[in-house]
């Protein structure tokens, strides 16, 4: 039985729902919608197969609404909700590994922000660019933030960046076992 169960949400509704990514010589664009999916998914999969963890996912047809609805309906303040992005900017440079919080984190979703930035920019080889709240981003407010449970979003790195998307593809393996490895300390299943 877990001691924490660990909610895994695909920002976005499937492919060509978010943003689309610079074109790599090797892999083509990443397309937030799939990729988020594609992420959430292997993650999912180490997490139950090597870790034993439950892991609760949303469906990739469903509106935000109805994913809050379904997760405030299961958790518990004990329980971990990570929402997987992909950063865009108008700015090529821009370029790193983000998290976002709400405006008034507790100090378990600062730790576990913590946690999944460095984890994420370690296995990558992006650079650790920032906890945010969401009033520092263009949404001012994330539905997904406002849960009966710890909830933290990771936007991997930035599509619209050449670098952040080519070495995204190129270890994107070795990013959901590190963070599915990391996911499993927090669910103290390791």
């Amino acid at each position: 039985m877990y001691r924490i169960m660990i909610i895994l949400v695909a920002g976005h509704t499937g492919a060509q729902t978010g943003a689309i990514g610079v074109n790599t010589s090797n892999y083509g664009k990443i397309d937030e919608g799939y990729e988020t999916i594609w992420l959430r998914n292997r993650v999912a999969q180490i997490l139950n197969e090597k870790y034993g963890c439950y892991v609760l996912l949303d469906d990739n047809k469903d509106k935000l609404a109805v994913v809050i609805q379904k997760i405030k309906s299961v958790v518990n303040k004990d329980d971990v909700c990570i929402e997987l992005h992909f950063n865009s900017a108008k700015n090529s440079t821009a370029c790193g590994t983000e998290v976002i919080l709400s405006e008034n984190p507790t100090d378990e979703e600062v730790k576990i922000g913590v946690q999944l930035l460095n984890t994420t920019a370690k296995a990558l080889g992006t650079n650790v660019r920032s906890i945010k709240t969401e009033r520092q981003t263009p949404h001012n407010q994330l539905a997904i933030l406002h849960l009966p449970c710890s909830s933290i979003i990771l936007e991997v790195c930035f599509c619209s960046n050449l670098h952040d998307s080519e070495i995204y593809f190129h270890n994107k393996e070795k990013l959901a076992a590190a963070l599915a490895k990391q996911i499993a300390l927090i669910a103290n299943k390791l």
